[in-house]
């Protein structure tokens, strides 16, 4: 039964009575700070007896609008101000929707973080890219199925399927309640490669005493029946080998392991040679060596056309290498005629866009394309379909079941399917509060503010997106010089720095640099036989000339170009 039926007012029963206030005894708060109505920033505060522990700390990946930003995520200052910085970071794996931001909430509130061995390297080398590795200290290795307590919490990882190593879901025993979380998860019986979901554990836990809460995946909520084995990726990319007549590339996700050793596999089946292009992908090979869980056979020797070149780039991502070899820019490698590239992947919402494209122009090259869409099984899943969450609500048998993970069509979809335990819905910054064997909504009066970040997870400002996305629309033209009053001239330039200018360089050069020099020392003079211009702030005239060129710009030359302006007065 759905508790809180999205558009319908919720029963009286779950409305909270006043007098109860997250973090007292007796009480288990959970919020979602993302991945409930988006895919991507997944993210839950769990607030008991006073004190806060985040469970993942993901990006929201950004568009392509926001320029330079690696991602978004929630600042939790509201929660911060309220009980204190996070006693403990929850990592269930290293995908980078769950730990993309972990860096930004380490250098703002230090905390102890817990994950896997595998999920630590992860980390450990986001943290060293953005010059943070100081912060490793921070960090605590977890032996896979292992229990560890964080403050009042005891903790435990369960192992799941999934489509990178070590994936957990996590067992959570506050003081008052008995917590679960999937994590991204599905259920694989036939894997060869990666440990099995450890339903057993599950079923004990269950059977110990109730479980309060699953937080359960939704991902593939809406795809009836079991998901297709990663196993099953085997046999389909040896008959796409099989098939084809010249070299082939495949692309697909870098830190999808089974996937990268499936592709190897088949191609040294079938007397090909291969190739892995791409830095993620070969870390990820090379971990799993280090980890004793890819053992490299010896290479198989055959013709340059029947080559297999594992390339990065499953979402035509710039700078990734099918993207170079697309734009000619990967050393002598091209794509030819005859050719087969496959896309073992899907389409990530946002790139469908550039994948189209590349498709498209693949094919006039006369490739050919085989894509999840072309055949069956080319590229699974690792997140469960609606049979798999059905046998670990089976098993789990919370009191309430709470979708996460996923678009709200797919936490609805998800909740509407369950038959046993009851569904308490929400969705980002809109939570839930636990008494006793009850569940209320709860939400914060405060707002969170989302922040982006870049690659170093270095907050960007809403006014350094307003510039970049005003650079990438008009460009940008810098003037600079210092301007000899008593003469009237320029001693020392002027300077025209331009970026992104809708013109021609032979016209810049020709016509349009003189009439700026021109038109600016009119306005310079202009400037100075203003009444008070003198006495005027250090960046009045900048602004002034800035204004003027802009105006001048459009007028005359129909440029929309912004200018920025620093010119001295001596």
């Amino acid at each position: 039964m759905i508790l809180n039926p999205p558009g319908q007012a919720a029963d009286t029963h779950a409305v909270a009575p006043s007098h109860f206030v997250p973090g007292e005894p007796g009480t288990t708060t959970l919020i979602p700070l993302g991945g409930c109505g988006e895919f991507g920033r997944n993210m839950t505060a769990l607030i008991c007896d006073g004190e806060v522990y985040l469970i993942d700390c993901g990006i929201l990946f950004s568009s392509q609008a926001h320029h330079g930003v690696s991602g978004e995520i929630y600042d939790i200052t509201p929660i911060v101000q309220r009980y204190g910085s996070p006693q403990g970071y929850l990592i269930t794996h290293a995908h980078r929707d769950h730990i993309g931001g972990l860096g930004y909430f380490l250098a703002h509130w230090p905390a102890p973080v817990y994950a896997t061995p595998w999920t630590l390297e992860y980390i450990k080398a986001d943290l060293q890219r953005a010059g943070l590795k100081h912060l490793s200290s921070a960090l605590h290795e977890v032996a896979v199925g292992a229990t560890f307590a964080v403050g009042c919490l005891q903790c435990e990882y369960i192992a799941v399927n999934h489509s990178i190593p070590e994936s957990q879901s996590l067992f959570i025993q506050t003081p008052y309640h008995r917590i679960a979380h999937s994590g991204d998860f599905k259920i694989d019986l036939d894997t060869s490669l990666e440990n099995p979901c450890d339903l057993s554990r599950w079923q004990a836990l269950a059977q110990e005493a109730p479980i309060d809460v699953l937080m359960c995946d939704s991902t593939n909520a809406h795809h009836p029946g079991p998901s297709p084995s990663e196993e099953s990726t085997r046999q389909s990319l040896a008959e796409v080998m099989a098939a084809a007549q010249g070299r082939v590339f495949i692309t697909t996700f870098s830190s999808n392991l089974w996937r990268l050793i499936h592709i190897i596999e088949a191609a040294k089946a079938g007397g090909r040679s291969v190739e892995v292009l791409g830095v993620g992908m070969q870390k990820s090979l090379a971990m799993a060596k280090s980890f004793g869980i890819y053992h490299e056979t010896a290479p198989a020797s055959s013709p340059t056309q029947k080559a297999v070149y594992i390339v990065s780039g499953s979402q035509l991502e710039p700078g990734s290498v099918l993207h170079r070899i697309m734009a000619g820019r990967y050393g002598d490698l091209r794509v030819e005629a005859g050719d087969t590239v496959v896309f073992s992947s899907r389409t990530i919402p946002g790139h469908e866009k550039a994948i189209l494209q590349a498709i498209s122009q693949l094919r006039w090259l006369g490739a050919h394309v085989i894509t999840f869409k072309d055949k069956q099984n080319i590229h699974v899943s690792g997140h469960g379909y609606s049979s798999d969450i059905d046998m670990l609500e089976s098993l789990v048998r919370p009191r309430y079941f709470i979708p996460v993970h996923g678009e709200l069509a797919h936490l609805i979809t998800n909740g509407y399917s369950r038959k046993h335990a009851d569904v308490f819905m929400w969705k980002n910054l809109e939570g839930c509060l636990l008494h006793g064997s009850q569940i209320y909504p709860f939400a914060f009066a405060e707002s969170f503010r989302e922040v982006y970040v870049d690659g170093e997870f270095k907050e960007l400002t809403d006014r350094a997106l307003k510039h970049r996305r005003r650079v990438a629309v008009r460009g940008l033209l810098w003037i600079s010089g210092a301007y000899y009053v008593e003469e009237s001239r320029f001693v020392c330039g002027p300077e025209f720095d331009g970026t992104g200018l809708a013109v021609a360089e032979e016209k810049w050069q020709r016509s349009i640099r003189k009439d700026l020099r021109r038109h600016l020392k009119r306005s310079v003079e202009t400037w100075l036989h203003r009444e008070g211009s003198r006495a005027a702030p250090d960046d009045a005239l900048d602004q002034f000339l800035a204004a003027r060129i802009e105006t001048f710009l459009q007028q005359s030359h129909n440029m929309k170009t912004w200018v920025r302006s620093r010119v001295w007065l001596v």
